[in-house]
């Protein structure tokens, strides 16, 4: 500790090392002004260990009159620096994900000016759970100040000029990237882009329903989403999934549309390949294009889902492979087919009902046509003759 003739002072913590403490509230006061809001920024709880050096110190003094024409120096605002290296053990953060059971650590270094501040960070966590699924190796820049948060290629583009670097994990043994920010305060608005590649289907069907699956296949998706802390009715996005080298066929809605078509079931083979595309309006994903392809035969259909995996999905059957098939094709194909049968999916993903609409296209012809027949007292009037004077 230095102090200096002008009234200053420098505070150094060459070597500061705790163990296992909790971020409560008389730990966040006890914090330089930049790092606490740092540390408040991300809603960190948990067991924490820290390792590393701070310094604290005055900046500039100024002379402040007094009554009776006297003066007298004043030091401005203290200032800090950090660079710590801050270990977690059963921890929750929010940057926009919120994770949970984190183990791990984030390497922060910083400065602030008694006034504004900025900490930049090497993440590092070996594990962390996201809605019931384990992410793990989770390395990438972040960078929080008085706005917010920001990870993967928002933080690297304020690390150094043109960085790209985006956060990246490992999922289900295939790869996650992400790239987000969110905002300070309340209501914490957050942005988040991710991008997924050959993810094992049965490890991330298992995290997602909490046991074994005997679904298969390889998993590649990208997501773009947006929204706030309030809740999931402020979450609007869209994003694809696509499915490759799959076995569907003990899915308990791949069951029902095999019955429903009379594939016998089990059927190995009855769908080896699939495609999403959707969009996330508040606490709903509507799906604009779904398609289950096999060998003999495809689905091309669409439909929505919500949180409480409540389904309404509607398929229509193509012969052969759709992801063989020419866009032109497949809509020749799709459209002829819903001539004559379309398949409804509703209930739930782990309990559907399934139902059939036999000549779709023409029982809304006659529905329409009917709707604008006219009544019979309208015909009678329009078919009186009045006299002619």
């Amino acid at each position: 500790c230095r102090f200096t003739p002008d009234g200053g002072w420098h505070v150094s913590f060459e070597r500061l090392t705790a163990d296992r403490f909790r971020v409560d509230h008389d730990v966040l006061r006890a914090l330089p002004a930049g790092l606490q809001q740092a540390v408040a920024g991300v809603r960190l709880k948990g067991l924490l260990s820290v390792d590393g050096a701070i310094d604290i110190y005055s900046t500039a003094v100024r002379e402040v009159s007094l009554p009776g024409g006297r003066t007298e120096l004043v030091p401005g605002p203290a200032a800090a620096a950090w660079d710590v290296q801050l270990d977690m053990e059963q921890a929750s953060l929010d940057v926009g994900v919120p994770l949970e059971h984190v183990h791990g650590g984030i390497h922060l270094r910083g400065t602030s000016d008694g006034r504004a501040w900025r900490s930049f960070g090497d993440v590092t966590l070996d594990s962390a759970i996201w809605r019931g699924v384990q992410v793990t190796t989770i390395r990438g820049p972040l960078v929080i100040d008085p706005a917010g948060a920001r990870f993967g290629g928002p933080a690297a583009a304020l690390v150094e000029p043109g960085g790209t670097r985006r956060l990246t994990a490992q999922l289900a043994g295939g790869t996650l990237q992400l790239d987000g920010s969110v905002a300070a305060g309340e209501p914490g608005r957050f942005a988040v882009a991710v991008g997924l590649a050959d993810a094992e289907l049965a490890r991330l069907g298992a995290d997602l329903a909490g046991g074994p699956t005997t679904a298969r296949g390889r998993v590649h998706g990208t997501l773009e989403v947006s929204g706030s802390r309030a809740g999931s009715h402020s979450l609007s996005g869209r994003g694809r999934l696509r499915l490759r080298e799959a076995h569907l066929y003990e899915l308990p809605v791949i069951v029902a549309l095999l019955k429903i078509l009379r594939v016998k079931a089990p059927d190995r083979t009855a769908f080896g390949g699939g495609l999403v595309d959707f969009r996330i309006e508040g606490p709903r994903a509507y799906l604009d294009t779904i398609e289950l392809s096999g060998d003999a035969i495809s689905l091309v259909g669409a439909g929505e889902i919500d949180l409480d995996s409540n389904i309404q999905l509607a398929f229509r059957p193509i012969m052969g492979e759709s992801e063989r098939q020419l866009p032109a094709m497949k809509r020749l194909l799709g459209g002829a087919g819903g001539q004559f049968l379309l398949v409804h999916v509703d209930g739930t993903l782990a309990d559907p009902v399934t139902s059939t609409e036999a000549f779709p296209t023409l029982a809304a012809a006659v529905q329409k046509l009917q709707s604008q027949r006219p009544s019979p007292a309208a015909s009678r009037a329009a078919m009186r003759v009045e006299p002619i004077q």
